[in-house]
């Protein structure tokens, strides 16, 4: 059964919710934690990093960690378009 998604915030009430450390804090948190677990863990400079293999580029609108962004996005209710800037 597909599962149902929560109602959508607007743009702004996207950068309220945001806006508060705790909710930002949460979704850096979970948002992490997805790309952890969908790329490859590599060592720069002798730090533990994850790599998705693609040029790090805003003008990419494939990039790969967009599409997990856009996905958990969704998940969270929270605009999607509104958040690619802070990447």
């Amino acid at each position: 059964m597909k599962q149902k998604l929560p109602k959508m915030r607007t743009v702004h009430m996207t950068y309220l919710y945001l806006s508060d450390p705790k909710s930002l804090e949460k979704f850096l948190r979970e948002f992490r934690q997805i790309l952890k677990d969908n790329y490859q863990k590599i060592i720069v400079a002798g730090e533990e990093r994850y790599s998705c293999g693609q040029d790090h580029t805003r003008l990419n609108p494939n990039w790969e960690p967009f599409q997990h962004l856009e996905r958990y996005s969704l998940e969270q209710g929270l605009d999607d378009f509104d958040q690619s800037g802070i990447f």
